[in-house]
């Protein structure tokens, strides 16, 4: 192990009690909420080969680039690696037109035979929203046949982004918050924080969860050196921030690829594998805070990142990214968790 990997540790969290004094919405959770199977007094030990560890299902919540079901069928001939064990998908469709057009013809594609064991798979539709402006959903929608999501970027506060969010969760709708505010600010973990306490219900309504997409792993450089990535302003306002945003227990976090460029091959030459070793050394680092905050049981696995995110093989994306959680020291219901049980309890719900 080199001098530098020797320096680079996983940092915690820091304790935020104090900031969290401060926050005017955030919630009180149980402590039961902070000790999900593999997080209570750190990672066990030894760790597992991650080799050998292999969820018992697979559950994507972000198969993008859909709009016919046609083209369904053509993203499963190309997931047949792990098309077995993937028993439930989220489309995440490009355009709301698109949406419509996938819901409209939903319900004969679920007839139709040639169809019908790929359709049955389809936990939810996610559709393309923007919730700064006032928020209506399409009257084709009011009267699908299938789960809905909603999916709005976000890049700064206000008093109608904050009215449609909770206007989504009324409606029985779950809610995508795709984060495309610079995560160097603090501004911006505040705001987003707000827009939660003002628009999330209180402990004793149960409505449906939020997603913060594009949050893990932030779009930071990858060619940053890991010893000043950890004085990164979006790495220390990550840091900062994290636990705030866990303490509302209905925000799940989404874990899909980052925009460092083309995932690696989980088979390659020698600068392949230093390439793949290097991404997870530096995915590790982001989500070992996320871990320590949300648990694993507030963490959902998603073949797509960010809409900048190069398009990538999706088994490569899986492999790498069960890796890293394998390589945690997990038990299997925490891997089990991540990569399928959440996202069934969040979208099929």
């Amino acid at each position: 192990m080199s001098t530098e990997e020797l320096q680079v540790q996983i940092p915690l969290t820091p304790n935020t009690a104090g900031v969290g004094a401060r926050r005017k919405h955030a919630p009180k959770l149980p402590l039961s909420a902070f000790s999900p199977p593999g997080t209570s007094s750190g990672f066990p030990l030894p760790t597992p080969d991650p080799s050998l560890m292999l969820p018992a299902s697979i559950i994507d919540a972000g198969v993008s680039g859909i709009r016919t079901w046609e083209d369904l069928n053509s993203w499963w001939t190309q997931a047949a690696d792990r098309a077995d064990r993937t028993k439930g998908i989220v489309v995440q469709a490009p355009t709301l037109e698109a949406a419509e057009a996938l819901d409209e013809l939903y319900p004969g594609h679920m007839q139709n035979h040639a169809y019908a064991a790929t359709m049955q798979k389809v936990l939810c539709i996610s559709v393309p929203m923007d919730l700064s402006k006032e928020f209506t959903l399409p009257e084709r929608l009011h009267k699908t046949e299938i789960h809905l999501a909603i999916s709005s970027p976000f890049t700064s506060a206000s008093e109608t982004y904050a009215k449609g969010l909770q206007a989504v969760l009324e409606g029985a709708y779950v809610a995508e918050i795709d984060v495309h505010a610079d995560l160097g600010e603090d501004k911006t973990w505040e705001e987003l924080e707000d827009i939660l306490g003002k628009a999330l219900p209180s402990e004793e309504q149960k409505r449906k969860p939020v997603i913060l997409k594009n949050l893990l792993i932030p779009a930071v450089g990858f060619n940053t050196p890991l010893v000043k990535l950890l004085t990164h302003p979006v790495y220390k306002a990550f840091q900062d921030h994290i636990t705030q945003l866990s303490l509302f227990p209905s925000v799940y976090v989404q874990f899909g690829p980052p925009e460092w460029g083309p995932v690696p091959a989980e088979k390659g030459d020698e600068e392949v594998q230093k390439e793949r070793r290097e991404w997870k050394r530096r995915i590790k680092m982001y989500l070992g805070p996320v871990v320590e905050a949300f648990g694993f049981s507030r963490i959902i696995y998603s073949s797509t990142g960010s809409s900048k995110s190069p398009v990538s093989k999706a088994s490569d994306w899986y492999t790498l990214a069960r890796e890293c959680v394998a390589e945690m020291g997990v038990e299997q219901d925490a891997l089990d968790g991540v990569f399928g049980v959440n996202a069934l309890d969040v979208y099929k719900a």
